[in-house]
């Protein structure tokens, strides 16, 4: 029992299967695969942590963006939106409210 949920476990830690098979002591990857109970789901959230923008790495007016779509999503309210981009963007003229939101 230990031997098929330490595969498994190694599957949705995103250990190489090769590796796996390795450690199973299987001959076939084949026989090593029939572990693997990832779904659709959990390969999306995989990609998407690939391709989700580091946030020091971005540049100020990319990061903007983001409160902008954090705002229209209803995720944040006027108010946090125009501190965040006060802090994000110092350089740019304050004004009482944004006219095109």
């Amino acid at each position: 029992m230990i031997k098929p949920s330490a595969i498994t476990s190694g599957f949705n830690n995103q250990v190489n299967p090769p590796i796996l098979q390795r450690q199973a002591r299987h001959r076939r990857i084949e026989t090593t695969l029939r572990y693997d109970h990832t779904d659709d789901e959990m390969t999306k959230e995989y990609f998407n942590q690939l391709q989700a923008p580091n946030p020091e790495d971005l540049k100020p007016e990319e990061e903007a963006k983001i409160w902008l779509e954090r705002l229209l999503a209803n995720e944040i309210d006027l108010k946090t939106f125009k501190t965040g981009i006060d802090v994000l963007l110092p350089h740019r003229q304050k004004e009482d409210d944004i006219g095109y939101i």
